[in-house]
Parts: C-alpha cells; sequence; structure tokens
C-alpha cells in the first residue's frame, strides 16, 4: 500500500491494512482457523452482525456503553454463531460492520467504535470466548492505563483505546457478551496524528499489490535510517512497554496485531497506540512492590503472581516471545531485505539501551536461567493449568 494512500485517506486505508496489509502469526496458524469466508477479513470488506433478543433481566451492562445503538435488547453476536445453533432466534441485525485482523473485532461502519465479539470456535490456536471476566479485565486495564497518562507515568508516545464497558447475556446455553473499543485512541500526542499503521502492516506485504512493506517506504524519507528505527520505534516501544509494566503493574501482549504506529504528516512516529486491553497481564505482585493500588475487579482471571510456576517464564513469553519475535524480529528481517542493517548490530543496541534504562528493574523480572520461553506451535487447551512452554538460549533483545 502506498503511504500518499495512507495519509490522504486514513480510516479506510487503516481498515485495507487490517485486512490486506497483514502476513499473519508468524506461527502459520491465524489464516488456518479462522471464521467463516462471509466474514473472513482476507474475502470481505463488510457483513451485517447477528443478534439474539435477551430479556431485561438477562441482559447485563459493565462499566460505559454510552452509543445509542447498544442500547436495545439484543444481544449481538458474529454471525457464525448461526451455524453452531446453540441459541434459537438468532435474527441479522442492520448493523453493518468492517472486520479487522483479530477476525471476532469489528469496526461499526459510521461509528467510531469497535466490538470485540464471541466467537464460536478457535482462532488462530486457542477457543475466543468472551463473558463476564474478560469485560471486566478490559475496564481494569483501561482504568490503570488512564490512570498512567493522568500521572505523566508513561511516555508522551504512549496512547491506547480505551475499551470501558462491554455487555452480557446470561442464558442456560451459556453466558456471552462483547467488549466495547473506542476507535479514538488516548494519549498526550495523539492531536499530531495524521494516520494509523497496524504494527504488523508496517513490514507485510500488500495482497493486492506490489508496493514495497510500509516501513520501507517510511524508511526512504529518512536519512539516518537506523537512528528512526530505534529512536522514533523501537526505543518508544521498549519505553511503552515497562513503563505500563513497572509503573501500572500492566504487561501488555504487544505483538504486532495489539498495537497500533501513529504518524504525522512528516512520517514521523509520534504514538504508539496499544489496543485489545484484555489480553494484557495484570501483575499483581509488582503492584504491591510499588505500591500501586488499582481496583482490580476480574481476579484472578489474567492476574499473574511470584508464586505461580510460570510467573517469571511469562515475563520471558510476553517480552521475548510476543514483542520480540513477534515484532522485532519480522520487522528487522523485513528491513535487512531492502536496506543496509545489520539485524545483530540492532539487536545489540537494543539490548544495550534495555540493560541501561531498566537493568535494575530487570535484575529479578526475568527468569534467571538465561532461557527466553514461548509456545510450542500447537492449539492451546484453556482447561489445562500447564502451558506448552519450550525454551530457548541467549535471548536476542535483552
Amino acid at each position: 500500500m502506498k503511504l500518499e494512500k495512507i495519509l490522504s485517506a486514513p480510516e479506510q486505508s487503516l481498515l485495507y491494512m487490517e485486512r490486506m496489509v497483514n502476513n499473519g502469526s508468524p506461527s502459520k496458524l491465524s489464516f488456518l482457523y479462522t471464521t467463516s469466508k462471509e466474514t473472513c477479513p482476507l474475502y470481505t470488506d463488510k457483513f451485517f452482525l447477528c443478534g439474539i433478543k435477551g430479556e431485561k433481566k438477562n441482559l447485563v451492562t459493565y462499566g460505559v456503553c454510552d452509543y445509542d445503538f447498544l442500547k436495545t435488547d439484543i444481544m449481538l453476536l458474529h454471525p457464525d454463531w448461526k451455524e453452531k445453533k446453540v441459541y434459537s432466534s438468532i435474527i441479522t441485525t442492520d448493523i453493518q460492520v468492517a472486520p479487522t485482523s483479530s477476525s471476532r473485532t469489528v469496526k461499526i461502519i459510521g461509528e467510531k467504535v469497535y466490538i470485540k465479539l464471541f466467537y464460536p470456535g478457535v482462532l488462530g490456536r486457542i477457543t475466543r470466548e468472551l463473558r463476564k471476566e474478560h469485560i471486566l479485565s478490559s475496564i481494569d486495564v483501561t482504568n490503570v492505563l488512564f490512570e498512567l497518562i493522568t500521572t505523566n507515568s508513561v511516555p508522551d508516545s504512549f496512547a491506547f483505546f480505551p475499551e470501558k464497558g462491554g455487555r452480557l447475556l446470561k442464558c442456560e446455553q451459556g453466558d456471552i457478551g462483547y467488549v466495547i473499543r473506542e476507535a479514538v485512541p488516548v494519549g498526550r500526542q495523539c492531536k499530531n496524528i495524521c494516520a494509523l499503521i497496524p504494527a504488523f502492516s508496517l513490514f507485510s506485504k500488500d495482497r493486492l499489490s506490489e508496493d514495497e512493506p510500509i516501513i520501507i517506504q517510511i524508511l526512504k524519507d529518512k536519512r539516518d535510517k537506523d537512528c528512526f528505527l530505534l529512536e522514533q520505534l523501537i526505543y518508544p516501544i521498549i519505553d511503552c512497554y515497562f513503563s505500563c509494566v513497572f509503573n501500572g503493574g500492566i504487561q501488555p501482549e504487544l505483538h504486532s496485531q495489539n498495537f497500533l504506529i501513529g504518524i504525522d504528516g512528516d512520517l514521523n512516529i509520534v504514538s504508539i497506540v496499544l489496543r485489545d486491553l484484555e489480553s494484557a497481564d495484570k501483575d499483581l505482585t509488582i503492584m504491591k512492590q510499588f505500591g500501586k493500588v488499582f481496583h482490580i475487579q476480574s481476579k484472578p482471571y489474567k492476574c499473574i503472581e511470584e508464586q505461580q510456576y510460570n510467573y517469571k517464564i511469562k515475563h520471558s513469553f510476553m517480552y521475548d516471545h510476543k514483542l520480540g519475535e513477534y515484532f522485532f524480529d519480522e520487522l528487522l528481517t523485513c528491513v535487512q531485505k531492502y536496506e543496509s542493517i545489520q539485524i545483530e548490530r540492532m539487536q545489540d543496541a537494543i539490548k544495550k539501551y534495555v540493560n541501561q534504562h531498566y537493568g535494575i528493574l530487570l535484575k529479578d523480572f526475568f527468569p534467571n536461567n538465561k532461557l527466553w520461553y514461548k509456545f510450542d506451535n500447537v492449539l492451546i487447551d484453556r482447561a489445562q493449568e500447564n502451558r506448552p512452554y519450550i525454551s530457548f538460549p541467549e535471548p536476542k533483545y535483552r
């Protein structure tokens, strides 16, 4: 996709990039387990949501849902629920949506809002339920991130899409819910954003064109390419990540689908925009250690503490694997194909930056065996306590 198009039509371009400038996960499972063809972002650019009528006593709103089109007795559903025949009397609503890269998160056409839906099956490598604990976790993380911005505890480049509320339908067949995600980012430099680019679109191939990757188009405008990559992109991401961790006890899942890059008209990166807040871990040990008092109503869901067998492993999993392997590796490999950068030199620079700025805090944060962790490329059974971790020597980015 051309940068000129992104800047001239940012909203339409964002939806296009979500669908078509997307290589999928390095696990290769993104498009193996996906939605129906009628709703899959690779094949359609819009469809209508379904719904079921619920009694008011069984429809529960959590947090803030101040959108008129949601103030009905209809529980919104992904259309693929029709094939499951779990709920009777499913109707097609007049709410038209555009699919995003996550397939079950959709943008309401004509509204500044996304909806993250309960999906009836496996997407990627795991099932995608959405119940009370998921809604409350999104609200919890949103509240902490607002606090971090208010108290200047995150960099100026930090931003996020708030998830202030959601709805739940309680019924015998099983509770089903959705989360509301605002489409306007919050952050100190958001006013300078001219266009948003999904992180994965920086290095992904456009499925419908032969255009160079977006990051390469941006770099052509920059005199010192290494400096731009490190100081405007990589270091700010690291700062946003660790400021969330140590100032809020929030460990974001920053794989390349879960954040966006905000650029201004001169192709400078002004904001790192987090999304999909329900996926973040809430580190209760760090909150206690640094005296942070946050009201966490979603306990124990997505909460981690030092007595858990995989407490430090999860720190590595989120940083070394999700951010390191799913973003830094992909980004640097792409740039190396087009520009004369050396990946090893960039990795050394990142290590040096992390150790200089966060070394003391990280001394007892990661596993002390000098290994880093990820999942094996298998489907994940969330009913099992143990996870299919595999380990590797020599972390690349710390």
